[in-house]
């Protein structure tokens, strides 16, 4: 969908920069700097904030699930930067149901107590290096935070490792159980995904005509208007919020287990996506996860308990 950002010329206001100063490395920085800024096409592109508040869910959800099958840290950490970095180059929407597919066929359906010092560490991570500089580049919507963002992956990294580092050294955990760090991320996420969802339904209702401007925010435009850059932009924002939902919503059902609940985190998620956004529905299905988790976690160890006397 993106292949003619790279096909035609420069539309006249590209912006070029010097990131590294190697020709491809900074070519493709620049393409990723000028699709994000005709996405946004100065604020006129509703959805905009609304896509980058359902992509939180996704980028944290495989961090907590890989830790809870057993990888040890420092390869979660190594393949969070790898999966930040395919999100950025090719696209959460086709990596996202790829990286889940795999996920599933290689690790079991076990669930590995998760230390809280690690959940402490991937909200840290998370909140300062994803949400903060997102926030930034919805806010600003200009080269230079937009620019700032293209590097969360790395920020997700690094504050992760601080984080553990002055747990290790300088701070005791602030929080009790290991649950508790990932119940608030996802409580977080379903109310910045209900601030942006309202931001979005208030630039439909004042639109003249609603019902349209309803389907040009969320549906994927298949006849290019006179403006291809920018219609190739936001059907490519629009297919990665479509496919970056329905992957991330799928891997939360597939994790819960028994058929009721998996009922009622679907009758959730489609009741929280229409009223909240995409990101609170994926919320409502993580929540149900780990509340199921801490339930399964807390009878393995009093059984155990109860074993040992």
């Amino acid at each position: 969908m993106l292949a003619p950002l790279y096909e035609h010329p420069p539309y006249p206001d590209a912006v070029k920069w010097d990131y590294a100063g190697h020709e491809s490395v900074d070519w493709m920085l620049n393409l990723l700097l000028n699709f994000f800024m005709l996405s946004f096409d100065g604020g006129r592109f509703a959805l905009m904030p609304e896509f980058i508040a359902s992509v939180g869910p996704a980028i944290v959800t495989p961090i907590i699930e890989m830790r809870r099958t057993g990888y040890q840290v420092t390869k979660i950490i190594i393949l969070t930067f790898i999966l930040g970095y395919l999100y950025q180059t090719m696209g959460g929407g086709i990596i996202l149901p790829l990286w889940w597919t795999l996920h599933f066929w290689l690790t079991s359906h076990n669930v590995v107590p998760i230390p809280t010092n690690y959940s402490e560490a991937t909200l840290a991570g998370y909140i300062a290096g994803y949400v903060t500089v997102s926030l930034a580049m919805v806010m600003y919507q200009n080269p230079v935070a937009i620019a700032i963002w293209q590097f969360f992956p790395a920020y997700v990294f690094v504050f992760q490792v601080l984080s553990l580092l002055s747990q290790r050294f300088l701070f005791k955990t602030s929080f009790n159980t290991p649950y508790q760090p990932f119940q608030t991320i996802h409580i977080f996420n379903l109310l910045w995904s209900a601030v942006s969802h309202a931001y979005t339904l208030i630039f439909v209702f004042k639109s003249p005509s609603p019902f349209s401007a309803l389907k040009d925010v969320y549906l994927p435009d298949l006849s290019l208007s006179s403006n291809l850059y920018i219609t190739l932009a936001r059907n490519f924002c629009k297919w990665d919020y479509i496919c970056i939902g329905l992957s991330t919503a799928f891997a939360g059902l597939w994790l819960l287990r028994g058929t009721k609940s998996r009922l009622y985190a679907l009758v959730a998620f489609v009741l929280a996506s229409l009223l909240l956004g995409v990101g609170a529905g994926l919320s409502c299905i993580w929540i149900m996860r780990e509340i199921q988790v801490s339930k399964l976690c807390s009878k393995s160890t009093s059984v155990n308990e109860r074993k040992q006397m």
